[in-house]
């Protein structure tokens, strides 16, 4: 308790009289007001810095804006009231589907369980999971002994076998840490003595000759660097429509448009805690033996329902800029330049070559209120532009073919919660999954699976100890890619399957058949945004302005909706107003 009332001197002092500490179990919760945003992260960074667990920070500004953080952000409700749809029963629910809440399903699919996961959007990854630069991470720059870390090096090893399995392809290109400084060669043992206390493999240094071979198109400037030859790059919203496509192979349920608004509790248990028993949606009240928190931003929005909120989400959002695949020569992999960090939360953003063969730019790091404000600041893009092109020879703004945001779930401890709660008896928290969340993936949702097994051992259910099912298939049989396919290759393919001779995304090289193929998912797709995710139609540089009213053609004659109907991305976000004339 003492130090619980010198912290809140010391807020007091610094910010208003208003400001109040207590404990939330194992966990610090501040409250009051004061007049900004930062000063509302920076309290609840400086609450991190205690012995306590997690930092609950209900700190609100004056102008009252803080209650959507409180809250949650109000979404439009997407289907039917809760009491009008029948009552559905599961084994585990998970929600959330992106990265984490899909691969969670994939490993538990492996189970003879009835899994369920819900999402509030039209389909999977629209979110985090496919606003961020697919960097699978060597493990390198964060803490060296955080849960961060740990699931890093781990789910940056498995991602070679999800890779195969799921037909998502990866490029271990390596990344590098340049310098600018002979005075922090000091730092080589720490990088060394790190790398083997994380197991991280592929270590080496790269003395000035050798940083310019592995990269001929740097500036002038570079002394020394760090090489990890571990990391890796991907399509991160293709890898999570694998995972969910293989999930639901594998007899997983996918909700979409399902918003949890609220949670039945039971009072206490044999073990003195409190029980899930029923989570309403907009489609009906879901009961499951076992509940997964993965949603994000939201996860502690579904804490709170559960009433065990313990920790808080604060967004940082991450600003991206995409240059043109014509100067992918002038990259060979990942560079990181020490020194260009634009906040002390951030490794600053690097410059990468995609898997594509665009490069890519950022991200930056900004703390913000609204869980979903992917809003772009001009003078910050060209920031990041002004910071990042001199670096690379022959790059110029004039390349940008777009420029995007994602938005971090960070918590004021910086680190990964995986666990299951110590207050309510059927729920597991995967909550505060920013970067590198989506390298650790497969190791995150390993290590939930012996959380999942561990709670059926404890419970006296109806299931017992968990059973692999016999029949568990993890091959995802993937859309054919015919811009990696030699000219023969395509030759052959096409003879085959002439739909894939039919150009339609000119920039990508994306052909009518592998469009069709994608809205054969067992996802339903029948967005223009849906069909991107899946194969890049419309990600090249004029974004779809060729390629737009074809891929409608074909939505409209495979699904049989009306022009006018087509979404960009579900709800309301139709593209055409009205019919001009009789078809």
């Amino acid at each position: 308790m003492n130090s619980i009332r010198r912290l809140e001197r010391k807020f007091q002092k610094k910010y208003n009289n208003s400001i109040r500490c207590s404990a939330v179990r194992d966990s610090i919760r501040v409250e009051g007001q004061v007049m900004t945003w930062d000063e509302v992260v920076a309290i609840g960074h400086a609450a991190a810095k205690t012995s306590f667990k997690q930092v609950v920070n209900d700190v609100t500004l004056l102008s009252g804006q803080h209650v959507k953080l409180a809250q949650g952000d109000k979404q439009d409700t997407k289907t039917d009231h809760d009491e009008n749809h029948p009552e559905i029963n599961c084994d585990v629910l998970i929600i959330g589907a992106g990265i984490i809440g899909t691969s969670i399903a994939r490993e538990l699919s492996k189970y003879n369980l009835s899994i369920i996961v819900v999402d509030k959007e039209y389909d999977v990854a629209v979110h985090t999971s496919s606003r961020n630069d697919g960097m699978i991470h060597p493990g390198i720059a964060s803490p060296t002994f955080s849960l961060k870390t740990k699931m890093n090096v781990r789910g940056n090893f498995l991602y070679d076998q999800v890779s195969e399995e799921l037909g998502v392809p990866i490029r271990r290109c390596g990344s590098s840490i340049l310098f600018r400084s002979q005075f922090s060669k000091v730092l080589i043992p720490y990088f060394f003595i790190k790398a083997m206390c994380i197991g991280m493999p592929g270590l080496s240094i790269l003395n000035k000759k050798k940083v310019y071979e592995k990269e001929p198109h740097l500036t002038d400037g570079i002394v020394w660097g760090i090489f990890c030859a571990s990391a890796a790059v991907t399509t991160p919203y293709k890898m999570t429509v694998a995972y969910a496509e293989n999930a639901i192979m594998n007899g997983v349920k996918l909700m979409l448009n399902t918003e949890v608004s609220k949670m039945t509790m039971k009072g206490e248990t044999a073990k003195n805690l409190d029980k899930i028993e029923g989570v309403h949606t907009n489609r009906g009240c879901i009961k499951a033996q076992l509940v997964i928190n993965a949603a994000g931003v939201y996860s502690d929005i579904i804490a709170e329902m559960a009433h065990d909120r313990y920790y808080s989400i604060h967004p940082r959002k991450g600003e991206i800029i995409l240059l043109d695949k014509k100067k992918a020569h002038l990259v060979r992999g990942i560079l990181g330049f020490v020194g260009d960090r634009s906040s002390k939360n951030t490794k600053g953003g690097g410059v990468i070559r995609t898997y594509e063969d665009n490069i890519l730019i950022g991200p930056n790091a900004f703390e913000v209120m609204e869980r979903e404000d992917y809003s772009t600041d001009g003078e910050s893009v060209m920031q990041l532009l002004k910071t990042k092109l001199p670096q690379i020879k022959g790059l110029v703004k004039e390349d940008t073919i777009t420029y995007f945001t994602g938005i971090r779930a960070a918590t004021y401890k910086e680190d990964f919660i995986i666990e299951a709660s110590d207050r309510v008896d059927n729920l597991i928290h995967v909550a505060g999954i920013q970067s590198p969340g989506f390298a650790s993936a497969p190791a995150i949702a390993e290590r939930v699976e012996a959380l999942v097994s561990q709670h059926f051992r404890d419970q006296s259910t109806h299931l017992g100890p968990l059973e692999k099912r016999i029949d568990w298939n993890p091959i995802r049989p993937s859309i054919p890619d015919l811009s990696h396919m030699t000219y023969k290759e395509r030759k052959l393919f096409i003879s085959q399957r002439p739909d894939y001779g039919e150009i339609i995304c000119r920039c990508e090289e994306i052909s009518k058949g592998e469009i069709l193929d994608a809205l054969k998912s067992p996802i339903e797709v029948n967005s223009i945004d849906a069909v991107k995710r899946r194969v890049r139609a419309g990600m090249g540089r004029c974004q779809g302005g060729f390629c737009l009213p074809l891929v409608m053609e074909i939505i409209h004659q495979e699904k049989g909706i009306a022009m006018d109907r087509i979404t960009k991305k579900g709800g309301n976000s139709t593209i055409a107003v009205h019919m001009t004339k009789e078809a």
